[in-house]
């Protein structure tokens, strides 16, 4: 009787154990595909903070740099090289 007892109790570990590991196994795979998306993700917020900062700092450089504004007019081709630029303020 006893030993009837251990033996259902073991296939019973059994079963429940093969049961955890095939759900489990598809779970862990899932996860690391969202993590991989995650961490994909988490660079491409990195990214744009990084040029909302940029676009930050040159709009403050065309507010109180008239030297900024000349030189993006001339990489902009707007002004030529022999040409003058006038800033009023």
């Amino acid at each position: 009787m006893r030993y009837l007892m251990f033996s259902v109790l073991g296939l019973a570990v059994l079963v429940s154990l093969s049961i955890a590991v095939k759900y489990s196994i598809p779970k862990q795979r899932e996860w690391q595909e969202n993590q991989a998306r995650r961490d994909a993700l988490q660079l491409e917020v990195e990214q744009v903070r990084a040029e909302i900062t940029q676009t930050k700092r040159n709009i403050d450089r065309f507010k109180t740099s008239p030297y900024f504004i000349e030189r993006l007019a001339r990489s902009n081709h707007r002004v030529a090289d022999n040409e003058i630029v006038f800033i009023f303020q």
